[in-house]
């Protein structure tokens, strides 16, 4: 089984019900590969402010990078916390396989930052649009809190709610898909 089937395989049985990648009965190894594919949305293409004034946003990425992207529509939350210090740590560590990580808050998700300086921006959603709209391209019911990967071109291959799994768990399952779209469309 070639590193592709292996990622894949593996991200597929971490993943809840409500997100497999693929179709509701279990895969074959000599099927998988060609069932895992994008999911229906697409990540809007949107600009906000980073709290440091800059604009950032899947404009600038789109045809570039591949984007792990993370919603927090929320205050005073652990989970939410701790999704954003491994994330920073898995940044640090191995550059979350070339992907770029941005973080959409909106004001009341801004409270989950407060001591945090994460290496990747953080941008601000001051009505909730753009969280919204994030979430529906997922295929989740509800922005509150949520992490999307998409590849360049804005299709989203995984998307889970941060309450669903560990950290640690959710994290490793994004970067693993990121490491899968990276050999799906290795340019």
């Amino acid at each position: 089984m070639d590193r592709a089937a292996r990622l894949a395989e593996r991200a597929f049985r971490r993943a809840p019900a409500r997100s497999r990648l693929a179709s509701r009965r279990a895969p074959t190894v000599a099927i998988f590969s060609a069932e895992v594919r994008a999911m229906e949305g697409t990540v809007p293409e949107f600009s906000l402010p980073d709290r440091h004034g800059g604009q950032w946003g899947t404009k600038d990425l789109l045809q570039r990078r591949e984007m792990l992207l993370v919603v927090i529509d929320h205050a005073d939350c652990t989970s939410c916390r701790r999704v954003l210090e491994v994330l920073a740590h898995r940044h640090d560590t191995d550059n979350l396989s070339g992907a770029a990580a941005l973080v959409v808050v909106t004001e009341a998700g801004e409270r989950a930052l407060e001591g945090l300086e994460p290496p990747f921006p953080v941008l601000r959603d001051e009505d909730g649009r753009i969280a919204a709209r994030l979430a529906a391209s997922a295929g989740l019911a509800e922005p509150r809190a949520a992490i999307v990967v998409s590849d360049r071109y804005g299709r989203v291959y995984w998307a889970n709610p941060l309450h669903a799994e560990e950290p640690e768990v959710l994290v490793n399952d994004a970067v693993e898909m990121l490491d899968y779209i990276g050999l799906k469309c290795p340019e």
